[in-house]
């Protein structure tokens, strides 16, 4: 299996951004229907700063470059959708002006809507950690609602699509296909998760019946089940998830507990088809190594 290429992105406005290893590109499709493309020399302190890539921090520095690269080629994307006639009339909000706009309406929405809320129920509840939920739940039911709202928005549904086209692109591009629509609309447009990619790390926890069974052909999907635990969590098809899933309870930790001896017995007896085999979707390019080793492949 050839080593994993270190190339993310994301969906702009009728387009993708792609992050490569020393550049970031930008490729969108222009009212004329035409493709503008643009691209840079990727300064990141990654790349300069040994400190900037030590554990925690690095992460803080990908948060940032993210967050940074990110909005500044979106607003790139909505700017060069505008006509040159709308720029030689001024015609329009100015693209600054819309995304202050909409950052003030999400403070508004997801700051001080539930924090008034919590505030009138200070009578009703008492209790901080009923406040706690209280105010969390109202959070995560807005910005739910706010998802599944603009979701029937044409133009975001539109943007939707160009992520999950840059996740079938990129996909196809580790493969070593080519960057043709018919190359690449075969692959999923689900990313490999980290945890998954940590799976065979020599830090890992994972057993040996477990790590075998990731690399074993008669596994050749994953599968949603709460048959190990009582709760759903994303693992390798085995047997016992098709024997208990129907009957399984959602009832998290006391089935874990239940089930947690039949696990032990199985890897003891090296049987992958009696213990949670947990993967995501793209459980086939887990690497082994060292975490250090991983992470300078995934992220160089």
């Amino acid at each position: 299996m050839n080593p994993p290429t270190a190339y993310g992105g994301q969906a702009v406005i009728e387009g993708v951004m792609i992050r490569g290893r020393r550049t970031v590109a930008l490729a969108c499709r222009l009212p004329s229907g035409q493709i503008h493309r643009y691209r840079e020399p990727l300064r990141s302190a990654l790349l300069q700063s040994r400190v900037a890539r030590a554990p925690f921090v690095r992460g803080l520095v990908v948060l940032y470059e993210s967050l940074s690269y990110g909005m500044r080629m979106l607003m790139r994307s909505a700017d060069i959708q505008v006509d040159e006639k709308d720029r030689e009339g001024g015609g329009g909000l100015s693209t600054t002006l819309v995304m202050g706009i909409a950052l003030v309406l999400a403070l508004v929405v997801f700051v001080g809507i539930p924090y008034l809320a919590t505030q009138l129920l200070h009578a009703v509840l008492p209790s901080t950690l009923a406040l706690n939920l209280a105010e969390g739940a109202l959070r995560m039911a807005l910005f739910l609602g706010y998802l599944g709202a603009i979701s029937f928005m044409p133009d975001i549904r539109r943007v939707f699509a160009y992520h999950g086209a840059e996740h079938m692109t990129i996909h196809a591009f580790e493969h070593g296909d080519p960057l043709t629509p018919e190359s690449v609309e075969p692959y999923p447009t689900a990313h490999p998760r980290c945890g998954t990619a940590f799976l065979l790390a020599d830090e890992a926890g994972t057993n040996p019946v477990h790590r075998a069974a990731l690399s074993d052909p008669q596994f050749t999907e994953t599968v949603l089940t709460r048959a190990f635990t009582g709760r759903y969590a994303r693992g390798l098809h085995n047997r016992f998830i098709d024997d208990h899933e129907a009957q399984a309870p959602c009832g998290f930790p006391a089935v874990a507990s239940m089930t947690s001896p039949i696990q032990a017995a199985s890897v003891n007896a090296g049987d992958p088809h009696g213990t949670s085999l947990w993967a995501g979707t793209q459980f086939r390019q887990a690497m082994a190594g060292t975490t250090a080793a991983i992470m300078a492949a995934l992220v160089p």
